[in-house]
């Protein structure tokens, strides 16, 4: 049986204890431990010796603080899970099968979502919809790291996350693992429920900017791989575009989702949120 370490990243998180309770709840009948690293003002109270807290003295972004959970992990695979996350009783499990495949070494799994609060059903529609439960099974190009299980000889080969990156950082080490040969397989059945934070619409939307400013599209290493088109790669004609490209992306959406379509009061939001994120990109473009 595969030994997991499972790395929370947290900072100040009033979804934490929740996020430990169910992990603790796994059917699992391998072993696994879990490491929550971050900062935290105090710690759930929890004596199950299989969790452990790794205090930093600094707020650092959720990269460093997964890469401060696996210097301290134990593990042979290592499973990323974001501390607003519920794992479902059979999670590791699933993802235990899923790595045990013949050349699997990435694993991403699904997320349930819940319709209310209203604009946490937004979030997820904007951010996570190519990741729901109701996907197939099969290969990605990416994999958000609230979900994910990487084997450890794959992680050291590739290296750790990106500490420099304040956002994306998931996406650039998927990006590296695809380069090293690696296939990101998704598995929805590893599920768990996301249950966002960001309860006004100003954070929602700051949020989608930030990760719009540190998109792996606009990164010239990967530009290639991720067939960047040319007209992404100039802020002026990214500008011209960016209504076009947020209605295109929102039309994806909703066809492809059909909770969505039942649900169209969503539909401004997350319009709204993707010409917000084509508008990050626009701003790091102009920086560079």
């Amino acid at each position: 049986m595969i030994f997991f370490s499972v790395i929370i990243p947290t900072l100040n998180s009033p979804g934490l204890a929740a996020c430990l309770a169910a992990l603790l709840k796994q059917d699992y009948s391998g072993s696994y431990e879990i490491i929550a690293a971050g900062q935290e003002a105090g710690w759930p109270a929890v004596t199950d010796a299989r969790v452990r807290f790794v205090q930093l003295e600094r707020p650092l972004p959720p990269g460093a603080n997964r890469n401060r959970g696996i210097a301290a992990a134990r593990g042979e695979a290592l499973a990323f899970i974001d501390s607003d996350c519920l794992a479902e009783p059979d999670w590791l499990s699933r993802l235990a099968d899923a790595l045990s495949r013949p050349g699997v070494d990435v694993v991403g799994g699904g997320v349930i979502t819940r319709r209310s609060p209203y604009l946490s059903w937004c979030d997820n529609l904007i951010s996570l919809h190519d990741y729901f439960v109701s996907q197939p099974v099969g290969m990605k190009e990416q994999l958000p790291s609230l979900n994910l299980a990487i084997r450890r000889s794959a992680l050291e080969k590739v290296g750790l996350f990106d500490e420099t990156r304040p956002a994306g950082e998931d996406s650039d080490l998927c990006l590296r693992l695809r380069l090293a040969g690696y296939s990101l397989h998704f598995e929805p059945r590893a599920a768990v429920t996301h249950c966002p934070l960001r309860h006004s619409l100003g954070a929602l939307l700051r949020h989608d900017h930030e990760h719009g400013r540190y998109t792996i599209r606009l990164d010239p290493r990967y530009r290639e791989v991720m067939r960047t088109p040319g007209w992404m790669r100039d802020w002026r004609s990214l500008l011209l575009l960016s209504p076009l490209v947020a209605a295109g992306v929102t039309a994806k959406i909703f066809l492809r989702e059909k909770r969505a379509l039942a649900d169209l009061a969503t539909l401004p939001v997350v319009l709204l949120s993707k010409w917000i994120w084509c508008l990050g990109a626009v701003s790091a473009l102009r920086k560079r």
